[in-house]
């Protein structure tokens, strides 16, 4: 369980579609992340997706979504009502990029935020009407 984003845009084929179906392994390069609700990935994607309403889809807001990333990579993530938290652990800790495995802040999380944003920019140069849609 967790959280899934999937990017739509203008003239999505069926073998995009496919490339985005990945087992809950992210594939930013197709349009695809994965926030799992354990170990604070899931307030991650509340984190880069806060500009939009999560019952809808949405045009892709690439400057806030940069904004956010920006933010979470100088600052880590820090939870407003319990303070810098690590989930896995059940006690306080700074969510920084420290090179921890598997924290939702790690530079491999961070990597595939990166390839999200860059694949919807690529797609917003292209005219294609990049769309955000969360299931969760």
């Amino acid at each position: 369980m967790g959280v899934n984003v999937y990017m739509n845009w203008d003239g999505k084929t069926e073998e995009d579609q496919k490339a985005q179906n990945t087992s809950y392994e992210d594939a930013g390069e197709a349009g695809y992340l994965r926030g799992a609700y354990f170990g604070g990935y899931s307030d991650v994607m509340r984190h880069l997706f806060d500009w939009m309403d999560w019952d809808e889809e949405a045009p892709f807001n690439a400057v806030a979504f940069e904004a956010a990333l920006k933010e979470l990579k100088d600052n880590g993530l820090e939870r407003p009502d319990k303070g810098a938290w690590d989930h896995s652990k059940g006690r306080e800790k700074d969510w920084g990029l420290s090179g921890r495995q598997n924290s939702p802040v790690d530079s491999g999380a961070v990597k595939e935020y990166e390839v999200f944003l860059a694949f919807g920019r690529k797609l917003e140069a292209e005219g294609k009407n990049p769309r955000v849609y969360i299931s969760y």
